[in-house]
């Protein structure tokens, strides 16, 4: 985390950091940080990667008509500006607040959503409490199909179960985080960024 939740804990991004800084790494390769101000916690070179590409070939490929990206809270608009700008359709914004750690409260959707496919895209998902709360909101509203993608498929807690029951067409992830088997569900997709980190490393020799 590049934040402190509870009071007396670590900083757990600065403490990686600084313990591959201490054993002597000197250069980083990495992909998608959660948030962008972590990179202050290097005290190394870092290259980062982004699965941005991969994830629209995949998108593309699908020849969707009709649709739209959803933000699904406000640390996700930068990334989802980005989706809508290069597959040239609107962006829509959801806004929430949280009852507990894992559970959101989606308040409203700005956006014209009803009868249109929906692409909701973030960097990672981690219990999918907000996302399961963004597909509710947006099936009340009358969605048609719904898409999610984004790089790190975390899935701790009660993740699985959610997006079991959840209204979502399909899942789209990269392999940044190594799934076991009993966590590839049907509707999740997972895309290779192996290729990514072999051309970064083959650049830098």
């Amino acid at each position: 985390m590049e934040k402190i939740m509870n009071p007396g804990e670590s900083l757990t991004f600065e403490l990686v950091a600084d313990l591959l800084h201490t054993a002597g790494i000197d250069k980083i390769i990495c992909l998608d940080l959660h948030k962008h101000r972590s990179k202050r916690f290097f005290k190394f070179q870092r290259k980062e990667l982004r699965a941005f590409d991969v994830i629209i070939e995949r998108l593309r490929k699908k020849k969707l008509h009709n649709f739209c990206v959803v933000a699904p809270d406000k640390g996700s608009m930068p990334e989802s500006k980005r989706y809508a700008r290069e597959l040239e359709v609107p962006l829509v914004k959801a806004f929430k607040t949280r009852k507990k750690h894992d559970e959101a409260i989606i308040k409203k959707i700005e956006g014209d959503v009803e009868g249109k496919d929906v692409i909701i895209v973030d960097d990672e998902v981690n219990t999918a409490g907000t996302l399961c709360g963004v597909v509710d909101k947006l099936k009340s509203m009358k969605v048609r199909n719904i898409y999610f993608a984004c790089t790190h498929p975390v899935l701790s807690g009660p993740a699985i179960e959610r997006l079991e029951k959840a209204k979502i067409r399909e899942i789209i992830v990269t392999d940044s985080i190594a799934l076991p088997p009993e966590k590839r569900i049907k509707k999740i997709k997972i895309l290779s960024v192996a290729p990514l980190f072999a051309r970064a490393i083959a650049d830098d020799r």
